[in-house]
């Protein structure tokens, strides 16, 4: 087959050769929350990928971790999924990974109007054995959904589903969750126990989202492994579009901003606001997408934060408050954040340090 074949072969049917995946982080490069998490179950969890969630209940456990692929070209990076407690599904037990897509980003779809579009979504699975899943696709907004059913096995494949246009309910130009993709692991029969929507269609009951799935908790052997997501205008499978580790970082860092983790790290500087309160101002890399909660991890010392005062610091496991601004920088307002000896009346000057082993994670994921 001659190069230019192969070429018109793989040309999307819809919009520009770049820009085409309009999934952030598919390769699973970013993981800024770190590289593992063990015990995810009970609720659910960002436990290590970055836009990636073990949205979960049940007491069933499982690990969530970015692992290394050295069995699939052109990936280095994948999730692992491992079973590590067995479960057999309660009626409302769930498990499901899950991706969200930002209303923003899904107007070139045009869904809810006489132009809608169809998509494809595409990814690359292996597990421990053959398991039946289902990835269902949510649209938020409207309430509406469609589930396919995929079989894994002991190989990467790449799974390939055709999604059909919908004219019904537009998704909102905003910055809330317009679409959820929702890999099911485990579910109980309040999940499983209806019909499969085929095509997209009202949800009216929980029992169609994942009917005819198998029981990846069955066993603590069993190991998921899941890379290359992909989503794509028009009803054309193409090559994965692979962006640079810098694009990919910048784009994950709108949702989640990681200060820290391995060495100390500079905060930020600003004020005491009182004799145990600072201000601290924190410069951030691009716009989050809305105003941030925050995560601290305390390192060995069971702290997170050094604050000094002129020369005397004070290490603390303050909790930080939203203060304001949510664009390009914010402060934190940190209580219990400095009881040294040194001059700590209102207004002193302070400078601020993220302890080495500790992190600082500013949310703003949907």
């Amino acid at each position: 087959m001659s190069n230019a074949r192969k070429l018109a072969d793989n040309l999307p049917t819809e919009g520009s050769l770049s820009g085409r995946n309009l999934v952030i982080n598919g390769a699973m490069q970013v993981a800024q929350r770190g590289t593992s998490t063990t015990g995810i179950g009970a609720s659910s969890v960002f436990g290590s990928v970055d836009r990636f969630q073990v949205a979960s209940g049940t007491t069933g456990r499982v690990t969530m971790a970015q692992d290394n692929v050295t069995d699939l070209a052109g990936f280095t990076k994948c999730i692992k999924i491992s079973c590590t407690t067995a479960r057999t599904p309660s009626a409302s037990e769930l498990m499901f990974l899950r991706y969200a897509w930002e209303g923003h980003d899904l107007q070139r779809i045009s869904k809810g109007t006489a132009s809608a579009k169809p998509t494809k979504i595409s990814f690359y699975v292996k597990a421990s054995g053959v398991f039946n899943m289902a990835c269902e696709l949510y649209d938020a907004d409207n309430n509406r959904h469609i589930s396919q059913l995929f079989a894994t096995s002991t190989s990467w494949n790449r799974i390939e589903l055709d999604i059909p246009a919908d004219t019904t309910g537009a998704y909102g130009d905003d910055n809330g969750a317009g679409l959820l993709m929702q890999l099911w692991l485990h579910g109980g029969t309040d999940r499983t126990s209806g019909t499969l929507p085929s095509t997209w269609a009202t949800k009216s009951s929980n029992t169609n989202q994942a009917a005819g799935i198998s029981n990846f908790l069955s066993s603590t052997s069993n190991e998921l492994y899941f890379t290359g997501l992909q989503m794509e205008v028009g009803s054309q499978s193409t090559p994965f579009e692979h962006r640079s580790f810098g694009d990919e970082l910048a784009r994950c860092q709108r949702y989640t901003y990681v200060i820290g983790g391995s060495g100390v790290t500079t905060l930020g500087g600003g004020t005491m606001y009182n004799s145990t309160a600072v201000n601290i101002d924190v410069h951030l890399p691009v716009q989050l997408r809305t105003s941030p909660s925050f995560t601290t991890v305390a390192n060995g010392t069971g702290n997170w934060l050094n604050v000094y005062v002129g020369a005397t610091g004070t290490t603390s496991n303050a909790t930080p408050q939203n203060g304001d601004g949510v664009q390009s920088s914010i402060r934190i307002y940190a209580t219990g954040a400095h009881s040294g000896s040194s001059p700590s009346a209102a207004g002193a000057a302070i400078w601020c340090m993220v302890l080495a082993g500790a992190k600082l994670i500013i949310n703003a994921e949907l």
